[in-house]
């Protein structure tokens, strides 16, 4: 730490040298100036104090300097702040979209389970018709074309066969109503299941858009009260400056008046001094005392305490040469001195709204700190949404694919299932059509196909057959 000034910290002042300093009337400055020659302490004396003048000029430079590096960092920190909160506006946008795809998404995988439940119900269905086709199949043994033939042509048929034809069809009925209850009430829970989670799924998605409302208007809310805080901030900031180049142009003005009196004043008095000391006569002495000085051209007039003071102790008039000169050194020392103390001031009061700067200053720098660690925090739980947002869309995504192979693979088996039907149909078919053929064979094999195909049973399984082709043709549209 240098001699001419001590800065310990934001709360402490500059302490100067020059503030330690005697007053013109001290003892001090007044052996300075009656010792005999009084040239060279004099001058160091003043030396040293325009030294520490310009001293505390450069530390307020460069606290200036420091404080238009702080305003400019605090421009560019507000500026990063506004395109964060940019990027959580649209980041914030983006995941409503998601939400809304993904709560579509969620109703169309419903959709889906309900039509694979109408599916799997009509599955049953085709099943089950199946199952009694195959068993139609097994009791016809005999075929309708060929008892109706046998019936025509005179063979006598056994009386009990159309009491257990229809003993087998009550018990086929009987076997299939349970089957049917089951399926009925499977089909009634499934539809009450579907209608509960449609109706907490539009709940939910209204609960989302009114949260995704509020979370908007406290946004807008938010931005607009930043938006406030920043112009708050950017008028304050405008008059603290305007208010700093005053005060520097201020200072300024009063160092450049103060060093120009001080040269002048300097170059006076060594050439009194080398007059002096060079033994020149009382007339010269004489002309260079009349010589106004640039202190007493430039200088305001004396206070009135100072006047009566010197007035109570010497008169003016009585002096002489030498000693007129002197006390007009001590007049202009007098104004030099009034001239610190005011300049003094100023610094004080200079130093003063620096601190209050830098304090000001710390505040917004913790404030955009914390803003951006809120900012950070945000954008880090909203990046986590996302990706929860898009693992979800691809696991339905994957479901649904798995689910139409699904469809797939159910619709290939009915077929199979189906075609193995006919099959056996057909082999039935014609196992009985090779044994009415040997019983008739002089018959004519058209009108036996259509006696066979007006009989009740035939017409029966031929709507069966039927309605199996449109169900599987409606499952394949369906799955295309």
């Amino acid at each position: 730490m240098s001699s001419t000034e001590s800065y310990c910290g934001p709360s402490h002042r500059v302490h100067s040298a020059y503030e330690s300093r005697s007053l013109p009337n001290s003892p001090h400055s007044n052996e300075l100036l009656s010792n005999e020659p009084p040239s060279s302490d004099v001058l160091e004396f003043y030396r040293q104090k325009v030294a520490i003048l310009a001293a505390d000029d450069e530390y307020f430079q460069k606290q200036l300097d420091e404080i238009s590096e702080a305003i400019d960092h605090q421009h560019s920190l507000r500026i990063q702040l506004q395109e964060k909160e940019d990027a959580i506006m649209n980041l914030k946008n983006q995941i409503s979209k998601l939400e809304t795809d993904l709560h579509a998404e969620r109703n169309h995988v419903l959709r889906l389970y309900a039509e694979n439940d109408r599916l799997k119900l009509r599955e049953i269905d085709a099943r089950r018709m199946i199952e009694q086709l195959k068993r139609l199949a097994d009791m016809s043994f005999a075929t309708p074309s060929s008892c109706s033939s046998l019936h025509r042509i005179g063979v006598r048929r056994d009386p009990l066969e159309g009491y257990i034809d229809e003993n087998e069809k009550m018990l086929g009925k009987e076997k299939c109503e349970p089957d049917l209850d089951n399926a009925q009430r499977s089909l009634v829970a499934l539809q009450k299941q579907f209608t509960e989670q449609t109706m907490a799924f539009e709940e939910r998605i209204q609960s989302l858009l009114v949260d995704q409302e509020r979370r908007i208007r406290d946004e807008g809310e938010r931005a607009e009260m930043y938006r406030t805080r920043e112009a708050e901030l950017f008028d304050q900031l405008k008059r603290s400056q305007l208010i700093l180049r005053e005060m520097v142009s201020e200072y300024l003005h009063l160092r450049l008046k103060h060093r120009i009196s001080e040269k002048a004043w300097i170059a006076e008095k060594e050439e009194l001094i080398g007059c002096i000391n060079l033994g020149v006569l009382d007339s010269k002495l004489d002309l260079f005392q009349n010589k106004p000085t640039t202190f007493q051209l430039n200088s305001t007039p004396l206070p009135r305490l100072f006047k009566t003071e010197l007035s109570d102790e010497l008169n003016y008039e009585k002096l002489e040469g030498f000693q007129k000169r002197e006390w007009e050194l001590r007049r202009t020392i007098e104004e030099l001195e009034a001239q610190f103390d005011q300049q003094h001031k100023l610094v004080k009061r200079y130093r003063n709204q620096v601190l209050q700067i830098e304090e000001t200053k710390l505040k917004i720098m913790e404030e955009c700190s914390q803003s951006k660690n809120i900012c950070n925090s945000k954008i880090k739980q909203l990046k986590e949404r996302s990706q929860l947002c898009t693992k979800r869309y691809e696991d339905l995504e994957r479901r649904r694919k798995h689910e139409i192979e699904g469809y797939q693979t159910d619709i290939r088996s009915l077929k199979r299932k189906l075609a193995d039907a006919e099959s056996k149909l057909r082999q039935v078919i014609q196992e009985a059509e090779t044994e009415t053929g040997t019983l008739v064979k002089d018959r004519n094999p058209w009108k036996t196909i259509k006696m066979s195909a007006e009989t009740p049973r035939s017409k029966f399984l031929e709507e069966e057959l039927w309605k199996l082709k449109d169900l599987m043709h409606v499952l394949s549209t369906k799955t295309t």
